[in-house]
């Protein structure tokens, strides 16, 4: 009976110790989680900053077009003058379209709203 209790025994040591291994083996995955999320926070921060960087570059060249776009210019001709002032009156032109869809769109979604 000595054998069958110290076998028994040897069992439950080298099951002891296989569970511990998986709990450290647990361990280390809980870690490499850890270790993930916080790359993909960091991850998720650089994008915002990023995407903030990229709108402040928009506003900016946005900004440089419309300085360029009004300053005055020398014309060898007066076709010429005449040609430039079309082109940037249609863009004015079709930038009014642009505000007033965008005004009306805001006006049909603000209804829709107050209806709810």
């Amino acid at each position: 009976m000595r054998e069958s209790e110290a076998e028994q025994k040897t069992t439950m040591v080298q099951q002891i110790k296989k569970m511990e291994e998986k709990l450290i083996q647990g361990g280390k995955y809980v870690d490499m989680a850890w270790k993930h999320e916080a790359e993909l926070s960091r991850a998720k921060m650089e994008l915002e900053a990023r995407r903030a960087e990229e709108t402040q570059v928009k506003m900016k060249l946005h900004q440089k077009d419309e300085e360029h776009f009004e300053l005055d210019e020398k014309y060898s001709s007066l076709q010429e003058e005449v040609e430039d002032k079309t082109a940037k009156l249609q863009k004015l032109w079709n930038k009014l379209k642009e505000k007033k869809r965008d005004i009306q769109d805001l006006q049909v979604s603000y209804i829709r709203v107050r209806a709810k």
